[in-house]
Order: C-alpha cells, then structure tokens, then sequence
C-alpha cells in the first residue's frame, strides 16, 4: 500500500529532500559560522618569574575574556602588589587570534632546554609560565627567556610580548615593551 496520496507527492516530497540537501551542503567557508577552540577560552594568565640576579620584573596577571586584568606585581616592577583594571575588546580579541594563529593547545609542556626545542640556551635569564583555560582545562607552557631559535620557542615569546603590549602594563612594570628587541628570526 502506497503512503502517499498520489506518485506526484511522492515526487514533490523526493525533490524537496534532494534540493534542502544540496542548498545545505553547498554553502561557502565565510558563509558558515567560525568558531575555533579559542572561542570557548574564559581566561589567560601570565606569571613572569625573576633572574638568576633578580633584577628582571616578575609578576603574575589573569585576563578574562570579558577584558577584566588582575596584576600582582611580585618583585623588581614598580607596581608591588595588586592591581585592576579593564581593557578593550580588540586588545582581547588580539590576544586569542595569536594563540589560535600560533596553536596553543599543540604546543609542549616546557620550551627549556635543547631537547624541548631551544636552538641555543643562554644562562641566568628569567622564564615565564602562560595558562589558558578553556572549558575548565588549563594548558600551562614554561618557556625560559634563554631558549633561542626554533619556531615554538620563538612563537611564545611572541605571545608574552603580546599579552605584554595588550594588557599596557608597561607603567606597572617599568619596561619600554616598544622597545624590546623582537627574537631572532629561526634558522631553517
């Protein structure tokens, strides 16, 4: 027993389907929503520790998504203590584009020796710890100051300077970030 009414619905119901199938399916990259695994980061800190002569700037911050920055100065900044303040939506979305364009989450746990990555090791520099956390997970990378060449390692001090530049803490922690020399370019 035939469900349908007469063979001409059945035609209309089969062309339907084929038709919402190819316009579903046909539609162009930029036409479709873009989301990455950064769209779901809720924050990102940063904890710069002290030289080997402690006269380096060491201090921790954490950046919500929503641009709201907590800054403890720890030791060799001129901002001691904690701070607050509020940055803009571009400078937030210019922090997550670097960790999307540089793949964060793929990145080692540790960038501090010549087996993790360093080109070259130099001594008595300070390093840095940045965590993002997404969905609850948190993705702490340690990168040492002294580790030179090699993309990765080259990439995250990219990142610091970044996060650096963005959040304008450069009053709090006594740094010319304009100034800063950019990392050697990595040898091929």
């Amino acid at each position: 027993m035939n469900p349908y009414p007469s063979d001409g619905l059945q035609r209309w119901y089969c062309l339907f389907a084929a038709m919402l199938l190819v316009f579903t399916g046909c539609s162009t990259p930029s036409a479709r929503t873009h989301h990455n695994a950064y769209d779901a980061v809720s924050a990102v800190e940063l904890y710069r520790g002290e030289c080997f002569w402690g006269t380096c700037p060491s201090y921790k911050l954490k950046l919500g998504v929503d641009g709201q920055l907590s800054f403890t100065g720890l030791s060799a900044v001129p901002a001691l203590g904690e701070r607050q303040k509020t940055i803009a939506a571009a400078d937030v979305q210019a922090i997550l584009a670097t960790l999307d364009q540089m793949n964060y989450f793929s990145l080692s746990d540790r960038y501090t020796t010549r087996q993790e990555g360093c080109k070259e090791v130099w001594s008595d520099a300070p390093a840095a710890e940045v965590t993002v956390i997404r969905h609850a997970i948190r993705k702490t990378v340690l990168y040492y100051f002294g580790c030179r060449g090699g993309k990765k390692p080259e990439q995250l001090s990219r990142l610091i300077k970044v996060i650096e530049d963005r959040t304008g803490i450069a009053d709090w922690i006594d740094v010319d970030l304009q100034s800063r020399p950019e990392p050697p370019p990595s040898q091929p």
